[in-house]
C-alpha cells in the first residue's frame, strides 16, 4: 500500500506531529499532493494554537540544555530567523557580559554556536537586535551588568553603534553611520517599510560629557539605510507623550494603515525614581520625520478577579496574532483561572502556581481607544519563579522562552540565579 493512498486526512494528521520547522518544508517537496497536504497542515496548526491562546489552552515543555551549550544569561537579545533562534550577549550572574552570538536549531532544538570573524561587537547587554534581509542587525547596548531602575552614580558607557551579522558568511561588520545616533539600552528597534528603522526609548546620558548620570528616554529616532544617517523624530503634540522608561514592550500593530503611517503599541517598562509602568500607548509613525501619541484605557476582561490587569514592566511581550499580545507573568494576583498543561514527560518539569499566561485583546485599539485583558492562567516552576530579563520568541505556532535571572529586590545587586533553561508554549503535545 502506497502512503499517499492514505488520503489527504490521514496524512495531515500524521503531519501534524512532525517539526514545523525543516520537516514540513521538506514534506512540501516530495510531490504536490504533499505540497497541498503540507500548506493545510500549517495552516491547521496556526488556527489551533491562535485558539488555544485564547481559550488558554496551552502547554509548556521544558526542554534540558545538553553539555558545550549555551551559558546561563540574562539582558540578552534573541530573535527567530528561518527555522532557528539567535541569542546574543547579555549578562552572567557574576555580573560579566557576553558578546557571543548562538544559534538554536529549532527543528532539532541544539544549540550551535557560530565561529564568528570580523568586527565583532563589544561584550553588552540590553541591546535591540533585528532581521534585515538576510543579516542580522545588532543596535546600542551597555557594559553595566546590574538592571537597576535607579542608576545615578553608577558608571556606565552605553553604545550607539551599529553591527551587522551575515548569516551565510558568518561575518559581522560595523555600519559606519554619517552622523551619531542615540546612545542607548533597553530600548526598541524596528523595521519600518524595508527603508528606515525606528528606536524608541531606553537608558541614556542625561549628560553625554558625564557618564554617572543615566536616565530613561521617551525619545523616538529614526534610521534612514540608504543614507545612513539618524534623525530626532518630531511629535505631532508635543503636550501628549508618554513618560520616559527603559525594559519595555514594543509590538507592531500593522506595516501600514493604508495612508503611509504605521502603528506601533507601547507596554510598561520602568521609568525615573524606580517607577515600575503599567501603561499602554499607541505610537503612530506618520513619516520619517513626525509621529503622534495616544494613551490607551486598560480593560480588565469581566471573567477576571483582579481589576487592573498583569505586571508588565519587566515582562517581554510577544505578539501571537494580528488581535492578540502574550505575556508571562510570575506573580500571582487572586485566582486566576485557565487552562495551562504542563505535559508530564522526562523533558518536561512539573510546574506549580506562579506562572500567569495574559492574553492581551487589542483589536479594538485603534478604532475604540482601549485594549481588554482576555483572561489569565497560573502554572509555574520553582525553576523559573520570579525571572526576569528573559527573552520571549515566537516561532512557528509556538512560544520560545529563553534564559532569565531572578532578581533581587534593590534591582542592583548581583542575581540570586541565572537561567539558560528553554521552555516551549505550544497548543499541542510537541514531539522531540
Amino acid at each position: 500500500m502506497n502512503i499517499n493512498d492514505l488520503g489527504e486526512v490521514c496524512l495531515e494528521n500524521i503531519f501534524v506531529h512532525l517539526s514545523p520547522y525543516n520537516d514540513l518544508n521538506h514534506c512540501r517537496l516530495v510531490c504536490r499532493l504533499w505540497n497541498h497536504v503540507s500548506k493545510a497542515t500549517r495552516k491547521r496548526l496556526q488556527r489551533e494554537f491562535r485558539s488555544s491562546v485564547i481559550e488558554q489552552g496551552l502547554q509548556c515543555l521544558h526542554v534540558p540544555v545538553g553539555k558545550n551549550s549555551i551559558t546561563p544569561r540574562y539582558g540578552h537579545s534573541a530573535l527567530l530567523f528561518d527555522s532557528d533562534m539567535y541569542v546574543f550577549g547579555g549578562c552572567t550572574g557574576r555580573m560579566t557580559l557576553f558578546n557571543d552570538l548562538w544559534k538554536l536549531c529549532l527543528s532539532t532544538r541544539t544549540w550551535i554556536r557560530p565561529i564568528s570573524s570580523g568586527s565583532i561587537p563589544p561584550p553588552k547587554s540590553q541591546a535591540a537586535m533585528l532581521v534585515l534581509g538576510k543579516k542580522l542587525l545588532l543596535h546600542g547596548g551597555q557594559t553595566l551588568s546590574s538592571y537597576s531602575v535607579s542608576l545615578r552614580g553608577e558608571t556606565v558607557a552605553l553604545f550607539d553603534s551599529l553591527h551587522e551579522y551575515n548569516v551565510e558568511s558568518k561575518t559581522w561588520t560595523l555600519v559606519h553611520t554619517k552622523n551619531q545616533g542615540p546612545k542607548v539600552s533597553g530600548h526598541s528597534l524596528f523595521l519600518l517599510n524595508n527603508k528606515s528603522l525606528i528606536c524608541f526609548g531606553g537608558l541614556t546620558l542625561a549628560d553625554p560629557g558625564n557618564s554617572n548620570l543615566v536616565i530613561p528616554s521617551n525619545e523616538v529616532w529614526s534610521f534612514h539605510l540608504e543614507n545612513l544617517t539618524w534623525n530626532l523624530v518630531r511629535r505631532h503634540n508635543p503636550s501628549v507623550v508618554p513618560p520616559p522608561r527603559f525594559g519595555h514592550s514594543m509590538v507592531r500593530l500593522d506595516e501600514s494603515n493604508g495612508n503611509g503611517s504605521s502603528c506601533f503599541l507601547i507596554l510598561g517598562g520602568c521609568g525615573e525614581n524606580r517607577v515600575f509602568l503599567n501603561d499602554v500607548w499607541l505610537l503612530r509613525i506618520m513619516s520619517s520625520d513626525s509621529c503622534m501619541w495616544t494613551p490607551i484605557i486598560i480593560r480588565p476582561h469581566p471573567d477576571t478577579s483582579y481589576p487592573f490587569g498583569p505586571q508588565i514592566h519587566l515582562n517581554p511581550v510577544c505578539k501571537v496574532s494580528p488581535t492578540s499580545l502574550l505575556i508571562l507573568n510570575s506573580r500571582k494576583r487572586g485566582q486566576e483561572r485557565g487552562n495551562l498543561v504542563f505535559p508530564s514527560s522526562s523533558s518536561s518539569r512539573t510546574l506549580s502556581s506562579n506562572l500567569v499566561i495574559n492574553v492581551l485583546d487589542v483589536q479594538s485599539v485603534r478604532t475604540l481607544g482601549f485594549v481588554r485583558w482576555r483572561s489569565s492562567t497560573v502554572r509555574a516552576s520553582t525553576a523559573i519563579e520570579d525571572i526576569a530579563l528573559y527573552s520571549l520568541v515566537l516561532g512557528k505556532n509556538e512560544i520560545i522562552m529563553f534564559g532569565g535571572a531572578s532578581l533581587p529586590e534593590d534591582m542592583a545587586s548581583p542575581p540570586a540565579s541565572v537561567a539558560n533553561d528553554l521552555f516551549f508554549i505550544s497548543a499541542h503535545k510537541t514531539v522531540t
